[in-house]
């Protein structure tokens, strides 16, 4: 029995000290009517999510590895907004800013089976990453922007104003000769108008992608595999 209480104690103890050097934080303001916020975080992450208007929803889950806390905002202005955030490893950043009414903003891992949404169990090989950047700032309405990375060092910004456009950007590795992650990969897609459709994916280490849409009705497609690829798109 005195066994069985002391390994009790020991076990407590542990779990008591390693949390004590978990520290999350998390602040979240919301003005208007039937907004909601959800957040769950594990290990050392930050996250703080402002909403003003009515029927706005922000879901963010970050576990971190590491020393390097995870950073997840989230700025909602209008009426049924909703921003999506998932972040796994360390050092991480995602940003959504929204101003108008039904847009939507999601910033996932990427893994071969798609966007990676809620994690039950140890974070996998391919689930998690370092030092990852993705930014959404959207102005208007319906719009819709997707942000999936894996890997390192990827950074992804879309800045989209007017309505209906939509965006999405995937960075990931899984290509001959690589180990599955895709690493120091970067996009940047700026729209301003409506129905505009833009998807960037990027499969590799080194690429980048940087795509330009004024007007109404655009669509571009980049796809690029392997390493060192530049794609520009500019069109008006």
């Amino acid at each position: 029995m005195n066994i069985q209480k002391t390994s009790l104690a020991i076990a407590i103890s542990i779990i008591m000290s390693s949390s004590a050097f978990a520290a999350n934080t998390s602040t979240v303001t919301q003005i208007g009517a039937s907004d909601e916020a959800t957040i769950n975080q594990t290990g050392t992450n930050a996250s703080d999510v402002d909403q003003i208007g009515s029927g706005n929803k922000a879901t963010i889950e970050q576990i971190s590895q590491g020393l390097a806390q995870n950073d997840s905002d989230v700025s909602q202005v209008g009426s049924d907004n909703e921003a999506t955030h998932y972040q796994y490893g360390s050092g991480n950043s995602a940003a959504s800013t929204q101003t108008g009414d039904s847009n939507k903003s999601t910033i996932a891992p990427q893994t071969g089976n798609g966007l990676y949404t809620g994690h039950n169990g140890p974070i996998g090989p391919n689930e998690g990453g370092s030092d990852n950047v993705a930014v959404a700032v959207q102005t208007g309405n319906s719009n819709e922007s997707t942000i999936g990375q894996n890997g390192d060092n990827n950074s992804a910004a879309v800045a989209q104003t007017g309505n209906y456009n939509k965006s999405t950007i995937v960075q990931h590795g899984n290509f001959a000769g690589w180990d599955g992650s895709g690493d120091w990969n970067y996009a940047l897609v700026a729209q301003n108008g409506n129905n505009t459709i833009s998807d960037v994916d990027q499969l590799g280490i080194n690429n980048s992608a940087t795509v330009t849409q004024t007007g109404n009705l655009h669509n571009s497609e980049v796809d690029q595999v392997g390493a060192l690829n530049v794609a520009t798109v500019n069109q008006n």
